[in-house]
């Protein structure tokens, strides 16, 4: 499942469910992505294979709308990309096709914090055919800054030139303390230029160009004992106590990128952590056997930092995932998604866990295949106190879950809703 759709489901109050995101791409190349269709791995497609029949696809996802349907009083389907791509339209069943299966409303949602907001609502419902165009409600407005008495004569441009109601106008809603659906949040900054505080942890994530599971980081994202910087660009990384490889969509792809930073991380004294594809590429190999994450079978030397080997294998590890690990002597949680299977090529190596023998601790190196491990505050305060000992997680205030619903409840017309 994508992120979006788990923290979706948790606001529900809702186990997840591969149901609630029956097909899943994720891409790993610009036109190339990973199908995986009910909660089970097709293959990669190129972009144009995957829409030349996707009737099999589009059966597959409404027979989970109907599983979920008998299940469930009220469902609220996400569309995916834009509903008004033409070229796509006779394709596309995410979006508007969905809607007419359901016999849903449908709510358009402009994002004015990117601007263009007239040409987001007005410009989709002139060119939305008429079936499509009878299903809209509604607009809603997100993310607003500045002053709302100054937009209100755009509202009222937006419902006479739509004849439709616009039934809120959201404000921006900062530190928002929720996981990006499948990108770095917005207000992050890449390869800041900023002076480094000494009051602060610091700590530099390697942004792989097919980094994924954005969301490992987030708790770190807002925590002000943090500094975070976000790094692109091979830079001196002496100064930072922490940096983090995170997971790829694309190991061997990534891996050329990683190998830029070689000699940085060989000489770097402080503490490595890498998750899954972060720890692959810190590896001596990883074997492509059946073309799994490649156009075709290959084999590629990897760091060689840490005495670990990588085969990527056909059938894909998806679970969660609890343990003990071996560090710190914290418990943990979370889950792994991954191809590759790795062994220590040394004999008395220390496993990050050695009850599932998961990972990896060499050297000033530790390496898990566990995702959203630093959401566990025991972990995370055990990390950081190696750096400085007064490190306290933070607590927070409101549930962020709640703190959105509160926000959307004060600034929605809730009572249009049928």
């Amino acid at each position: 499942m994508g992120r979006a759709q788990v923290l979706q489901a948790e606001a529900a109050g809702q186990v997840p469910c591969f149901h609630m995101n029956p097909v899943l791409l994720k891409p790993s190349a610009d036109i190339r992505a990973q199908v995986i269709v009910q909660g089970k791995v097709l293959g990669n497609r190129d972009a144009g294979d995957y829409f030349n029949d996707t009737s099999k696809i589009r059966s597959q996802a409404y027979e989970s709308l109907n599983l979920l349907q008998n299940k469930h009083e009220l469902i609220i389907i996400e569309g995916a990309g834009s509903c008004a791509e033409l070229n796509l339209r006779d394709r596309d069943f995410v979006n508007f096709d969905t809607a007419h299966e359901a016999d849903a409303d449908v709510y358009l949602i402009a994002d004015i914090n990117r601007g263009g907001v007239f040409a987001q609502i007005i410009g989709t419902m002139e060119i939305l055919p008429p079936k499509d165009r009878l299903r809209v409600k509604g607009f809603i407005i997100n993310q607003f800054r500045g002053d709302i008495s100054l937009f209100q004569d755009g509202i009222k441009v937006i419902e006479e030139r739509c004849q439709l109601p616009v039934l809120g106008v959201i404000p921006y809603l900062h530190q928002l303390d929720l996981d990006c659906e499948d990108s770095l949040s917005p207000e992050i900054s890449i390869d800041p230029n900023e002076h480094f505080d000494s009051d602060k942890v610091k700590i530099a994530i390697l942004l792989f160009p097919h980094l994924s599971n954005f969301s490992d980081f987030q708790v770190l994202d807002n925590d002000i004992s943090l500094q975070v910087h976000y790094l692109s660009k091979v830079t001196d990384l002496s100064p930072y106590d922490l940096v983090i490889l995170p997971g790829s969509k694309n190991v061997p792809r990534d891996l050329h990128y990683a190998a830029k930073w070689k000699t940085q991380l060989q000489k770097f004294s402080g503490q490595i952590f890498a998750i899954c594809g972060g720890m692959q590429i810190l590896g001596e190999s990883i074997d492509d056997p059946h073309g799994i994450e490649s156009t075709d079978p290959s084999d590629h030397l990897g760091l060689n930092l840490i005495p670990l080997k990588t085969v990527l294998q056909k059938d894909k590890i998806t679970q969660q995932n609890s343990f003990v690990e071996n560090h710190f002597n914290c418990e943990v949680s979370g889950y792994e998604i991954h191809h590759g299977v790795s062994t220590h090529t040394e004999d008395k190596l220390k496993y990050f866990c050695e009850s599932s023998k998961d990972g990896i601790v060499y050297k000033n190196i530790i390496g898990t295949y566990l995702h959203g491990v630093l959401d566990s505050p025991q972990f995370r305060q055990a990390l950081f106190r190696e750096f400085t000992r007064d490190y306290q997680v933070p607590k927070r205030e409101q549930d962020p879950i709640d703190r959105i619903a509160d926000h959307f409840e004060k600034y929605l017309d809730m009572s249009q809703f049928r």
